[in-house]
């Protein structure tokens, strides 16, 4: 009875040689799992496929996104064809992975999915019972922390004022610190062939429980010069602290001549 025992060990610890069916067939492919999830501001989320019940041949796949309540373009890129061709050689039993890039759109949403699909299968290999699996994309943004967003989306000032403020506020929540970043939108002169930049204005900070506005003011340069009035554009960008973007993430303010 040892030597027997002993002997199972020894096999078991060695690894048993693949079936005869194993060895003549090119096996099932599927998703590891049927769901899957990973946050928003992660970057990339990660599924598996694996192949199951042979290894004969050269077998491959391509992976599919199938629909889901995640816009393309917004919370992930758009794939004119396919997300990735997956690849098996001959004896391959590997589990290979899935990368699909993820968007952080600062937009207070909820958890959003997106679904992918295994299809055309060469080799001789068959799709298994999983051959769909659900990705949840975990919203990054709280409803308690609130939303960021400019009070109006058109502000003026006449040219002569001096300053121009534009006013942010906090609202749907006040827990925790958050923090918004302005910019402005420079526009090069038509013809210089100069992309659009972004300049920092300033960062505004609100503290655990401060729904307060905040305003940012800068100074307004009197040309005299007597001309059209001009649009100047500003945006909020890289929220922290859990806060999402509101509806009135940009503004443009007027500048009016008064020459």
């Amino acid at each position: 009875m040892k030597r027997t025992a002993l002997a199972f060990c020894a096999a078991v610890l060695c690894g048993c040689p693949k079936s005869d069916s194993e060895d003549s067939s090119p096996g099932v492919l599927e998703f590891s799992s049927a769901a899957a999830s990973a946050g928003e501001s992660s970057g990339t989320a990660t599924l598996t496929v694996r192949r199951l019940g042979g290894v004969a041949g050269e077998v491959s796949a391509l992976v599919y996104i199938n629909g889901g309540t995640a816009s393309p373009g917004a919370d992930y890129p758009w794939y004119i064809d396919y997300v990735e061709s997956l690849h098996w050689a001959d004896g391959d039993d590997s589990v290979k992975t899935v990368s699909l890039l993820l968007f952080d759109d600062f937009l207070l949403e909820g958890d959003e999915t997106v679904e992918l699909i295994l299809a055309s299968p060469e080799g001789g290999a068959t799709l298994g019972a999983t051959d769909s699996s659900v990705l949840t994309v975990v919203d990054s943004e709280s409803p308690l922390s609130g939303s960021l967003q400019f009070s109006t989306d058109a502000y003026s000032a006449l040219e002569s004022a001096g300053t121009a403020t534009l006013q942010l506020t906090r609202t749907l929540g006040s827990v925790g610190a958050v923090s918004v970043q302005v910019h402005r939108v420079h526009s090069a002169p038509p013809g210089m062939g100069v992309p659009e930049f972004l300049e920092l204005i300033a960062e505004l900070s609100w503290a655990d429980g401060d729904a307060t506005d905040k305003t940012v003011s800068f100074q307004i340069l009197d040309d005299a010069v007597a001309e059209a009035n001009e649009a100047v554009q500003f945006l909020l960008l890289s929220p922290t602290g859990g806060a999402a973007l509101g509806s009135d993430s940009s503004t443009v303010l007027t500048l009016i001549d008064d020459d």
